[in-house]
């Protein structure tokens, strides 16, 4: 059980408005959660995805704990499938925009939500032996015990701050506008909105907590040595961050991911 010095408030309201961009502020382990619509629509106002009053599970999940190389993990989560199953509205949105503390920023479709059985972390307990980093806080996506998803950073978005409701579609368009004008580029951009988006943007989608790649390398051909070595120097399985790409990034993706930020790069000038 999660005693009281591991529990984070538990107060979460998730009220969206179709009227204005801001609507409600929680409280939530003392932080503000913002939530917020970034598509106008019509007539259905007020609250479209509640999370206050749905029940609240203890459960562990071996995906997570998988990811980090922990045992034992204990988390109190609600579901996302039953959030949007409480919806009201008919607004168009299809995923969440998560945006974290640290300039990270997720994105879930619900699609994704009710297939893996998605759930939000608000409370997490850590075995004490393991290593706790500073990104991860309540606020968490959670693949619950039973539940099997792919392998993938963003299905480990933690620290959450906001929630945006979006169309992914409209998301992704900057760079799906890419891999279709470029065909070697779609192999890079599906192992790039996957796994390095959340913290390296690209034509102004993602977060920046660590900034622009093509600011950083050369990709003039395709592929620049000291991308990876930099790649595998800070995202290797024993990294003190627990940022542990190497487990959803493979060598193959990354000079794949090369040609994407070629492409891109270019597509910018």
């Amino acid at each position: 059980m999660l005693n009281e010095s591991e529990k984070f408030s538990d107060k979460l309201y998730i009220f969206l408005s179709v009227t204005a961009l801001l609507i409600s502020k929680c409280i939530w382990g003392g932080v503000f959660l913002l939530i917020s619509n970034v598509i106008p629509a019509a007539a259905h106002a007020n609250e479209i995805l509640t999370i206050q009053n749905l029940p609240k599970t203890e459960m562990g999940s071996s995906y997570f704990d998988r990811a980090m190389g922990y045992e034992n993990s204990l988390f109190i989560a609600v579901s996302l499938t039953e959030a949007l199953d409480h919806r009201t509205s008919s607004n168009p949105a299809n995923a969440l925009i998560l945006k974290c503390r640290d300039d990270y920023e997720g994105i879930i479709r619900f699609d994704e939500i009710r297939r893996y059985d998605v759930h939000f972390a608000t409370k997490i307990r850590i075995d004490p032996k393991f290593k706790r980093p500073s990104w991860l806080k309540a606020g968490l996506v959670l693949i619950p015990d039973g539940a099997s998803a792919p392998s993938m950073e963003r299905f480990m978005t933690a620290n959450i701050e906001s929630i945006n409701l979006s169309r992914s579609e409209e998301y992704y368009a900057p760079l799906d506008s890419i891999a279709k004008r470029y065909a070697d580029a779609l192999p890079g951009s599906r192992a790039y909105k996957q796994n390095c988006l959340f913290c390296h943007p690209v034509k102004g989608v993602g977060g920046n907590k660590g900034g622009s790649l093509p600011e950083k390398f050369n990709f003039k051909n395709g592929w620049n040595p000291l991308f990876e070595s930099s790649f595998l120097s800070f995202h290797h399985k024993m990294n003190e961050d627990k940022q542990d790409m190497e487990q959803y990034v493979s060598l193959t993706d990354l000079k794949a991911i090369g040609v994407f930020l070629k492409r891109a790069a270019a597509d910018s000038r």
